[in-house]
C-alpha cells in the first residue's frame, strides 16, 4: 500500500495543478496577448524600416540583409514593405509608432493581466498605469530589436574591433558557439525569472498575503518555460518544414497564422511557468502548516 501512495499523491498534485490552470483560464490571456502582438508586427516593421532609411543603408542592401534572416515565403512581402517605406514621409513614422505603442501595449496588458490572475491578485490595476507599463514595455521591445539590427549591420566591424583589442577573442567566440544553446536557455530563464519577480500582482495576492517572494522560488517555473520555449519552437519549426497540411489549410496566410500559433504557444508557456511557481509555493506553504 505504501508503494501506491506516492503515485497517487503525484497524480493528485498534477490534477490540482491542472485545475488551478483551468480556473485561471490563462489560455485566453495568452491568445489576447498573441493577437495584439501580431497586430503590432507590421507597423513595427514599417517603423524600423523607416528609421533605417535615415542610415547609410540603401534599399538593395536592406533587402539583401533581410533575405538572409526571414523565411522565403515572406520575401515578397518584405520587398513590398521596403519599397513602400522608402517612398513615405516622416508622418508614416509617427503614425506607425503610435499604432505600435497602442497594439503592443495592449498585448503587454493582456500578459500582465494573466500573470496577475496566476498569482491571485485580488484587485485590478489602474487602467492608466497598465497603459503606461504596456507602453514602456513596447518601447523596450523596440529598443532591443533596433539593437539586434544594429549588431547585424555593424557586426563585422564589432568583430574586427574585438579581435584587435581582445587577445582571447577566438577562444571566447568558440566557447559561445559551443555552448550557445545552454547560454540561450540560461538567458531566457533569467529573463523569465525577472519578469515573474516584478509581476505587480504579488503585492495584492490573496494566495500569498504577507509572504515575500524569493528569486530562488521562481527558478523552477522559469527553467520549465525556457526549456519549453526552445523545444516548442524547434518542434513547431520542424512541423512547418516537413508538413504541407498547414500551408494547404491556410494558403497565403500560412506564415502569418503560423506566427500567431507560435507566439500563442510561447506566451502560454510563460504563464505556465508562473503557474508552476505559484503551485509549488502554495504546496510548500501547505506542508509547512501541516507540520506545525
Amino acid at each position: 500500500m505504501k508503494g501506491m501512495k506516492k503515485p497517487l499523491r503525484i497524480a493528485q498534485k498534477v490534477k490540482g495543478f491542472c485545475d488551478m490552470m483551468s480556473d485561471d483560464n490563462i489560455g485566453s490571456f495568452a491568445a489576447s496577448a498573441a493577437y495584439f502582438f501580431i497586430l503590432s508586427f507590421f507597423p513595427l516593421v514599417m517603423l524600423l524600416m523607416s528609421l533605417l532609411r535615415y542610415t547609410n543603408l540603401t534599399r538593395d542592401q536592406l533587402t539583401d540583409m533581410l533575405a538572409d534572416v526571414i523565411p522565403a515565403e515572406m520575401h515578397s512581402i518584405m520587398v513590398n514593405i521596403i519599397s513602400e517605406v522608402y517612398g513615405k514621409t516622416a508622418l508614416t513614422v509617427s503614425l506607425s509608432a503610435l499604432v505600435i505603442l497602442w497594439t503592443a501595449g495592449k498585448g503587454f496588458m493582456a500578459l500582465k493581466s494573466g500573470m496577475d490572475v496566476a498569482v491571485g491578485a485580488s484587485k485590478k490595476h489602474n487602467y492608466f498605469w497598465l497603459r503606461v507599463l504596456g507602453t514602456i514595455n513596447a518601447i523596450l521591445l523596440m529598443t532591443v530589436i533596433l539593437a539586434a539590427l544594429a549588431l547585424g549591420v555593424f557586426g563585422q566591424m564589432l568583430e574586427e574591433l574585438l579581435e584587435k583589442h581582445i587577445s582571447f577573442h577566438g577562444d571566447f567566440v568558440l566557447f559561445v558557439v559551443t555552448f550557445r544553446k545552454v547560454i540561450m536557455l540560461a538567458g531566457f530563464g533569467l529573463l523569465f525569472t525577472i519578469s515573474y519577480r516584478f509581476t505587480p500582482g504579488w503585492r495584492r495576492s490573496s494566495r500569498f498575503t504577507g509572504k515575500r517572494v524569493r528569486i530562488l522560488s521562481l527558478l523552477p517555473g522559469a527553467l520549465v518555460s525556457s526549456v519549453g520555449w526552445h523545444l516548442y519552437s524547434a518542434l513547431f519549426s520542424y512541423y512547418l518544414r516537413c508538413s504541407r497540411g498547414f500551408e494547404n489549410m491556410y494558403g497565403s496566410l500560412a506564415t502569418l497564422i503560423g506566427a500567431m500559433f507560435w507566439l500563442y504557444g510561447c506566451i502560454y508557456l510563460i504563464l505556465i511557468g508562473l503557474e508552476i511557481n505559484v503551485y509549488l509555493m502554495k504546496d510548500t506553504k501547505a506542508e509547512m502548516k501541516g507540520n506545525e
